[in-house]
Formats: C-alpha cells, structure tokens, sequence
C-alpha cells in the first residue's frame, strides 16, 4: 500500500498548529502547498479532515481520529532521529594553559565549528604540567625547545619581546618617558628581563630587580594593556594585540628563545574528528607564526628608515 507520506506530514503539522499558515511556516513551504497535501489526503481517504469553525479550522471526527496516530508516530520519528544524532555527535578534550586558551585557542574556535559542526568540545586547564586525565591534545610550553617525540608538534615560538600599552608609548613619543627608565613588570620571574639585558644590551645598567611580579601571565598581560609599565611577552602569542594597536612593541630584541608552544596528541580515540582537530590547530598556529614574523619584520624595517 502506497501511502501519501508527505501529504500525511502536512496534514500533521496542520492538526498541530490549526492553520495552514503556521503549518506552511513550520515546513518551510506555500500556504497553497500545505492546502493542496491537505485535500490531496482527503481525496485519497474519501473523508474530510478538517472543518472551519468560528473563522478557523478545526478537526473533523475523522480528522482527530487520524491526528490521534499520526501524532505519536511523528514524535517517535523525530525522537529517534535526534538519539542518531547524538550518536553520530563526538566529543574531544582538550587541556591548555590559560595563556594559549584566551590568546589562541578560544578567539578562533568559532572557526573549528563551523568546520566541525558535529564534534563538541570539552576544555581544561593545564596547570604545572598536570592535565584532565583522557585528554585527546595537550597545549603548552616547554622550555628548552621542542622534545623528540612522534605525538609533540610545533606550535610557534615563545620568544618574548618588550611591548607597552597605549598610554605609555603615548608618553614615550611626548619624550616623558623613556625604554631605560625601567618600569619592568615581571612573569614570575625577575631573572627574565636581567637575561634579556644581558644577552641583547649588556652595557646599559638598568636595575631589573624593580617592579611588579605577576604569578599568572594573563594578570601580567592585563597589567600591561592598563600600562603599569612594560614587559617581556611573547610576540607570536599576542599577535592579535600588536596587530589591532592594543600593544606595541619597543624592540625587536628577543628573549627566553628556547621557549616553545606545543600541541601534544594524547588520548588516540578520537577518529577522524581528532584528525581534522589536529591539523586545524597546526594550520592555525602556522598562519599566526607567518603573521607574527611578517610584523616583527615589518617593525625591524621602520626602525632602519
């Protein structure tokens, strides 16, 4: 027996809402579409569905008696449709440190669902080396280069740079301030910027034991956009904030180039989703480090003119 399937659908729609016009809204059809399956159906049962009551339609006997079957069965049907779907949907974990989670990963994860828009993701942080147990990738740093190891890969450099905020290069181009008059604010670590002058300045005396320190690098990062003073950070990290005019750079001179961030795969359960997870990030970590090196570059030739 050949039902007129679609024609039992509109005239679904059309017992749920009681109007041909809101049934044509929920199909994404004609208001004469809806009406034509309608009649089509009632051709085919030799019955009339639905009668006008008042100014409106209304069922008839035999219109409630099939709404009474068609009902139930849609609600199965839509029901099953979605538990499919929930199968089909996957879910990779990700643990990263909060530095690479606000200037990395989470500005451009809209782009990864759009992609990818049945795969969810569950993130965690990764904090002193320790990250949430079945975790598919693992972004960090590591201080003395990139370790051998088939699972780790490249993400950029995290070589640091001295940037300031709006306000202070304001003041430095008015001549009320100037790169040696200090105002160093430190990452954990004062040894950082006594390196840095060490290694690129070492006859400029400038006391690097002054100045704040920060325990988290994205309070450091704050602090420097409200121009507390200045500080070492990592340029291909904060690409974002160089670019758009939020932070500025005051010397091309690098320091802590061993650092490195890296994406390492953990859990290998994620199938294809993992996949295409892993080449997105690695493909968007190479457009940040072609970007930040063509800024740095572009920076270093102002300098020479």
């Amino acid at each position: 027996m050949n039902l007129p399937l679609k024609a039992i659908q509109y005239f679904d729609a059309t017992a749920r809402f009681g109007s041909y016009s809101q049934a044509a809204k929920f199909l994404c059809v004609s208001h004469g579409a809806v009406l034509a399956q309608v009649q089509k159906l009632e051709a085919y049962l030799g019955v009339k569905l639905f009668v006008r009551h008042k100014g409106r339609i209304v069922l008839s006997e035999a219109g409630l008696h099939l709404s009474r079957a068609t009902a139930p069965a849609f609600q199965m049907i839509g029901a099953a449709v979605q538990e499919l779907k929930a199968v089909k949907r996957q879910t990779l974990v990700l643990s990263t440190i909060p530095s690479l989670a606000a200037h990395f990963l989470l500005p451009n994860i809209h782009e990864f669902h759009a992609v990818c828009p049945e795969v969810d993701l569950e993130l965690h942080y990764c904090i002193n080396g320790q990250y949430h147990p079945g975790s598919h990738f693992v972004l960090d740093y590591h201080d003395k280069g990139l370790p051998e190891s088939p699972d780790t890969y490249l993400l950029f450099s995290g070589a640091s740079v001295p940037v300031c905020g709006n306000g202070l290069k304001q003041a430095r181009e008015r001549g009320d301030w100037v790169f040696e008059d200090g105002m160093l604010l430190h990452d954990s670590d004062k040894n950082y910027w006594q390196q840095w002058f060490t290694h690129n300045r070492p006859h400029q005396a400038v006391d690097c034991g002054k100045g704040a320190v920060y325990s988290d690098f994205n309070l450091l990062h704050t602090a420097v956009l409200c121009n507390n003073g200045i500080a070492l950070c990592p340029y291909v990290l904060l690409y974002e904030d160089l670019n758009q005019g939020r932070l500025h750079l005051l010397s091309v001179e690098k320091g802590n180039t061993e650092r490195c961030y890296r994406l390492t795969v953990g859990e290998k359960s994620g199938g294809e989703a993992q996949d295409q997870m892993k080449e997105w990030l690695l493909n968007l970590a190479a457009a940040r480090r072609n970007a930040a090196e063509d800024y740095l570059d572009s920076f270093r030739s102002s300098m020479c003119v």
